[in-house]
């Protein structure tokens, strides 16, 4: 059983001022909404900004595109690589504390970013502390938040859960546009620094770990049995494909293909789609597109993103595995067509495409790996195959960067990951779930039950 805070232990309806007793059914997505806000919040402006901010960081710090890659790499190791000591965080001192204490340490480490003289500087602030941070505070947190509170309606959860990034990341480009215009890309930083601490009491004040700590289960159901979600009465809703998902432990999990196919596919979609953050301005510029154009195309790819993220909903109707393996292969061709993106309307298009399939296989690949494997321990299983994807994935912008230092163009990156990104898409789509002979009983650093 998670542990719990005291205030979390109250009855449900003697909890915070916006508690389970102001509408039973809906306090699981009130829970969405906090989520939403500490997730986009938490990680949109410290992802998106690195990348934009990079050719004036390149020349006041005397910079070379391979070490701002490398920068960008490291950051997205560590809080990929932190996934494990993530979840475990999560299990034992639940989301509140969790992402809380997250938060305060990245926003530690992005002012020290808004300070940095060079580049030993950079990696400890935003690659170390902030990717620390981020980690803690974030994806895994988000997605354990719809896993735990939610079963027949999970990747809708998820899906809106995950629009929070493409919103708020939309603005990111345009806010960092006119922070160059006034002032410079430290104040940036700081700017970015004090939106961590606003996640951080965000987080601290309305988030609940799990459905159990207010005397609920997933879907609205009351810990007496009856049911608040009227999703499930005859001819209201299909049923959703997540609640047959057998309860596996951990450890079985991890043994199966189906965890190193879901840990390919991770990988295959988000891989790019951190090379395209970190370089993608420079790509285009080097093919000839203005830095205002620029900042509208990578910001009309953010938002479509959100349509992806939305898109993944569909994991609730379809086999969420189908989904992931058509998002990977929309992706795959955005990336062919980066390419000869040498227009706005080809730069349009691919990133379009790349931002339509990452947002798709950002919520699938989540709403599968809980589909496959169930509940009980998401956060630590979900947690080790972000930890084995921080192997290969965050090492991309580092060699996209030294592609293009060594090549002159970003060309053979684009053409390699978007075979990758193919590839998984179509071991996936044809993918059955794995057998419920193989899930056992006993727990294994087992989550929320």
């Amino acid at each position: 059983m998670t542990r719990q805070s005291e205030s979390d232990r109250r009855s449900p309806g003697t909890g915070s001022p916006i508690g389970p007793s102001t509408g039973r059914s809906a306090y699981p997505w009130f829970q969405v909404g906090i989520g939403w806000l500490v997730y986009g919040l938490g990680i949109a402006p410290a992802y998106y900004s690195w990348g934009f901010f990079a050719p004036e960081i390149l020349r006041d710090l005397d910079l070379d595109r391979t070490r701002t890659g490398l920068v960008f790499s490291v950051f997205t190791f560590v809080y990929s690589a932190v996934g494990p000591l993530v979840g475990l965080a999560l299990d034992r001192f639940g989301l509140r504390r969790t992402v809380t204490v997250g938060a305060l340490v990245g926003a530690a480490g992005l002012f020290m970013v808004s300070r940095a003289e060079n580049l030993w500087q950079c990696l400890i602030g935003y690659s170390l502390l902030g990717g620390i941070g981020i980690g803690f505070c974030t994806i895994l947190p988000a997605q354990t938040l719809a896993a735990r509170w939610f079963i027949k309606q999970r990747a809708r959860a998820l899906a809106i859960l995950m629009t929070a990034g493409g919103i708020v990341g939309l603005m990111v480009p345009l806010v960092n546009r006119r922070v160059l215009e006034i002032a410079d890309w430290r104040q940036g930083w700081l700017l970015i620094s004090l939106t961590m601490i606003l996640v951080a009491a965000i987080a601290a004040i309305f988030l609940r770990d799990s459905p159990e700590a207010v005397g609920l289960l997933p879907d609205g159901v009351r810990a007496d049995g009856v049911t608040t979600d009227t999703s499930d009465r005859d001819g209201a809703e299909p049923r959703s494909t997540a609640s047959t998902a057998p309860d596996w432990n951990a450890l079985d999990a991890i043994k199966t293909p189906h965890f190193a196919l879901l840990t390919l596919c991770g990988i295959a979609f988000s891989g790019p789609w951190g090379v395209v953050i970190a370089h993608g301005r420079l790509h285009f510029e080097d093919l000839g597109l203005t830095t205002s154009a620029v900042a509208v195309v990578l910001s009309s790819m953010i938002l479509i993103s959100t349509f992806g993220r939305l898109c993944g909903a569909l994991g609730d109707y379809l086999a969420p595995s189908r989904v992931l393996g058509l998002a990977l292969g929309v992706e795959a061709l955005g990336l062919f067509l980066l390419l000869p993106a040498n227009s706005i309307a080809v730069a349009q298009a691919a990133t379009l495409l790349i931002g339509v399939g990452f947002g798709g296989a950002y919520v699938s690949t989540a709403a599968t790996f809980a589909h496959f494997f169930g509940r009980r321990a998401f956060a630590t299983t979900a947690g080790t195959r972000l930890m084995i994807g921080a192997l290969v994935g965050p090492a991309m912008p580092t060699l996209a960067g030294w592609t293009a230092d060594m090549r002159g163009s970003y060309n053979l990156m684009w053409i390699g990951l978007g075979v990758v990104a193919a590839l998984a898409g179509v071991a996936i789509f044809v993918a059955k779930p794995p057998s419920p002979k193989l899930a056992q009983r006993e727990p294994w650093d087992s989550g929320a039950r």
